[in-house]
């Protein structure tokens, strides 16, 4: 399921490109955000809930790439009284909580497995807090800077002001890097 369409696009921009330049440039859009973030909400592929695999260095948080909406199950692998990196023990409820809007998840001291640390690797099964408007937006933004840096996008000229033009690669990725970040939770993020 792509976020944007060509005639979406082509309402927000004025451009020469032809359908399949645009169609391009979304396909790449919804890749890169769904290749960072996981799958939109509403995908066909997407059964709502996300399974990521976070790693601690014996910190009380961890921070999930998506805003947690609710939990299906926490595993905590290697920590004691296992210690064995492959065997995991499924915590309570009682043993973490969501706070910061769910962007954290923060380790108990209370509970069925009391622990004032998370342990090295920790497999969380969720359901993300929707960002399909955020990420069409996103997507939306994505295509116009390729188009911008393609030089695709027709140049205006009213007097002495001029629009249009190009960027450097440079100048592209940190902008292309500073559009995706947009959709991250604040705060530090761990990656699987």
């Amino acid at each position: 399921m792509s976020l944007v369409d060509t005639p979406m696009l082509r309402e927000s921009i004025e451009t020469d490109a032809t359908d399949l330049e645009l169609q391009r440039l979304i396909d790449d859009a919804d890749e890169a955000i769904v290749a960072r973030f996981g799958p939109h909400e509403g995908d066909e592929n997407n059964t709502g809930q996300l399974t990521e695999e976070l790693y601690s260095e014996g910190g009380l948080y961890l921070f999930p790439n998506r805003q947690i909406d609710t939990i299906g199950s926490v595993t905590e692998y290697g920590q004691a009284p296992f210690e064995n990196p492959d065997v995991g023990i499924a915590l309570e409820t009682s043993d973490y909580q969501i706070i910061h809007g769910g962007r954290t998840l923060e380790r108990l001291v209370t509970g069925a497995n009391p622990m004032d640390y998370w342990g090295p690797r920790v497999v969380v099964e969720y359901v993300p807090i929707g960002q399909l408007a955020r990420r069409k937006r996103v997507a939306l933004d994505l295509c116009k800077l390729a188009l911008t840096y393609k030089g695709l996008i027709k140049t205006e000229q009213a007097g002495d002001y001029r629009s249009g033009g190009a960027m450097t690669p440079d100048a592209y990725q940190a902008e292309r890097n500073a559009l995706l970040s947009e959709l991250q939770p604040a705060g530090g993020l761990t990656f699987a």
